[in-house]
């Protein structure tokens, strides 16, 4: 039993040029002459609505406008997949227009872009661009700041109240609080942004995390510079520092003594670790005589800054933490010593580069005096000999 399309495509020499109503017609009529029943095949509009249900209670004037106006239907008299959705009179169908692919991860040079050019989509406070970023670091810089100036504070008023400080019990302890309340508040009012980075963040995207890290390192200045200039005076600070979030997590309204014991207990040893990396990345190294060496150089630098840090994360973490309500499990203490680590390497390595880049001026100026220095003193006189 032949079909309209059969017959098309059997003799396409024949009746290419007979329209589907005349084949019908003609196979109809071949059938009521008695010949064997022939099935014509069904329209274009028909197979639509078989294929769609939800176009089934539209005309087949309605399916050929709305089909012509978005152009679907493809030379067969088939439906493209995918793009089914028609405009015409009636009740629509829904659109099941595929997806749109998702936009690929950012890398190092969509970093860089956003880290020049501003986002005019970001919401307002959230640093982009450039002199966004730039201005966001010097917030964290001046927050931090504050942060460890309060921490001072608070490890000296603890000490005052627990030694019942006289002549006047309870005078310096209160004004060392109010002191320091007064830098935290300074602190909060710059408005620092803090860098949205986590360890899972960094293992999904290493290339979109470099500058954030790079950022977030340089808001440590103020670490690295008190703990060069004084360690008892920085591991004061941030002992004091660490007492009082761990007195935030516990809901208290100031550090008590066991607090500031914890704090010390924590802050003194990642205080010495801080000062060390601090040493080793700005201080003299190896000489540098070539870019080997100054590769190498740069390496070791980084490579320690980054090992301090990785120590460093968890004992705070652990001072701010542990034996609290929320108390890091063994993933959080792995997690925060891999991104501090991370941290510390990658932030530091640009300030490695720009210490290495110091120390090997400073050895060429110092060759060059030691140059100088020889031209200018005589050669020494030789001994004339006697004339006979």
């Amino acid at each position: 039993m032949l079909t309209v399309a059969q017959i098309r495509e059997r003799y396409p020499d024949q009746y290419g040029d007979w329209s589907d109503e005349e084949l019908e017609a003609a196979l109809r009529a071949k059938a009521a002459a008695g010949a064997a029943p022939v099935r014509a095949a069904p329209s274009r509009w028909e197979r639509l609505r078989t294929d769609f249900p939800q176009y089934a209670d539209w005309s087949d004037e309605e399916l050929e406008a709305a089909v012509a106006a978005k152009g679907v239907m493809n030379a067969a008299g088939r439906i493209a997949p995918g793009r089914v959705g028609l405009s015409a009179p009636g009740a629509p169908g829904p659109d099941v227009t595929a997806p749109a692919p998702e936009p690929p991860a950012p890398g190092l040079l969509d970093s860089l872009r956003a880290w020049v050019a501003p986002d005019l989509s970001a919401p307002p406070g959230v640093p982009s661009g450039l002199v966004g970023h730039a201005r966001n670091v010097a917030r964290g810089i001046g927050e931090r700041a504050t942060a460890l100036g309060a921490g001072g504070l608070d490890l000296l008023g603890g000490v005052a109240g627990m030694l019942n400080f006289r002549p006047r019990p309870g005078i310096l302890e209160r004004d060392t609080a109010a002191a320091a309340g007064a830098l935290r508040a300074a602190g909060d009012r710059l408005g620092y942004v803090p860098e949205d980075l986590t360890w899972a963040g960094v293992v999904e995207d290493p290339a979109g995390a470099v500058l954030p890290m790079m950022r977030q390192f340089a808001t440590s200045a103020p670490d690295m510079a008190a703990a060069m200039a004084s360690l008892p005076v920085y591991t004061g600070m941030l002992a004091g520092d660490i007492a009082r979030q761990r007195a935030e997590v516990q809901g208290l309204d100031a550090p008590g003594p066991a607090e500031l014991g914890i704090g010390l207990a924590a802050g003194v040893p990642s205080a010495a670790l801080q000062r060390f990396g601090a040493q080793r990345l700005f201080g003299p190294g190896g000489p540098v005589t070539g870019p080997v060496s100054a590769v190498r150089e740069v390496a070791r630098r980084a490579g320690t800054e980054g090992a301090t840090e990785a120590v460093q994360s968890p004992i705070e973490l652990a001072g701010v933490r542990a034996g609290t309500w929320a108390a890091p499990g063994p993933h959080e203490y792995a997690e925060s010593a891999a991104l501090g680590g991370a941290t510390g390497l990658v932030g530091g390595a640009p300030m490695a580069a720009g210490a290495t880049l110091a120390q090997h001026l400073a050895e060429r100026v110092a060759a060059g005096e030691r140059e100088r220095e020889r031209a200018r003193v005589p050669p020494p006189l030789r001994a004339q000999p006697r004339p006979a």
